[in-house]
């Protein structure tokens, strides 16, 4: 089987920015039926996991929206989507989730439309 897991790293000159992990398999990805009318799943890879060291909420958000163009670019994916599986801090990690990187919820189904 052919692992089709990227991470795509940002920085600022010589600091590492953070990072992001998406699986093009989309192995563990769950759509629910109402979100299927919403995004195509063929056009869709998984978001599976950020991290960033940065405080600076604009500048970590444009360096995730500019790793989802690359993503679209270079990919031809239109949507990012992903569960939040997480219970410690869920609706704080749902928040930041909504603010830094624009996902939109179905329940505890997350996605992101690349325009």
């Amino acid at each position: 089987m052919t692992e089709q897991t990227k991470i795509f790293f940002a920085s600022v000159g010589d600091s590492l920015l953070g990072f992001i992990c998406f699986d093009f398999n989309k192995r563990t990805l769950e759509i629910p039926n109402e979100a299927v009318e919403i995004i195509n799943p063929s056009k869709t890879c998984e978001f599976v996991f950020a991290a960033s060291r940065n405080f600076d909420r604009n500048l970590t958000s444009k360096a995730a929206l500019a790793i989802f163009d690359l993503i679209k670019n270079k990919y031809n994916v239109k949507y990012i989507a992903g569960n939040v599986r997480r219970k410690h801090k869920k609706e704080k990690f749902i928040a930041v989730s909504k603010k830094l990187f624009n996902f939109k919820f179905l329940e505890d189904f997350a996605y992101y439309e690349i325009p």
